[in-house]
């Protein structure tokens, strides 16, 4: 399986101590190329587990050993609404943290800057429908032991 980003959250399910969830995004999707796209432009710290592994369950369940029981997965797709993958560019240049790097580092280097820009809006475009930009996630649930 191919994929990119690694956790999206981990945390507490409110009802129960015990449990943890957590989503990945697929290399073929959309924020596993957008990631792969911030990738080229500054690439991810050395001791950074290689994010491709995060979304593939044989590897999670390594990761996640005896630690934990009942573990599940289940694929669904994440919408962020925008008026135009500009817009939504814009949104995440200000809120996601590797692309608000990104232009911070890219912010004396205007060509750079455009050329991930115009990359990342063609990534957008093919995901984007109905003012939705459409995210699909691996999310894996199990119990801590």
């Amino acid at each position: 399986m191919n994929i990119i980003l690694g956790v999206l959250t981990i945390r507490n399910h409110p009802q129960s101590q015990h449990s943890c969830w957590f989503g990945e995004f697929f290399r073929g999707d959309y924020v596993g190329q957008m990631f792969a796209l911030v990738g080229k432009f500054i690439p991810p710290p050395p001791e950074v587990a290689p994010a491709p592994q995060w979304g593939d369950p044989n590897i999670i369940r390594q990761r996640l050993g005896d630690a934990v029981t009942d573990i599940a997965f289940d694929r669904s797709v994440m919408v962020f609404p925008a008026l135009s993958p500009q817009h939504y560019r814009k949104s995440i240049e200000e809120t996601l943290g590797p692309v608000v790097k990104l232009v911070a580092a890219l912010k004396d280097e205007p060509t750079k800057l455009a050329a991930f820009r115009q990359e990342l809006d063609g990534f957008v475009a093919r995901y984007f429908e109905n003012n939705l930009v459409r995210q699909h996630y691996l999310m894996t649930r199990a119990t801590k032991k």
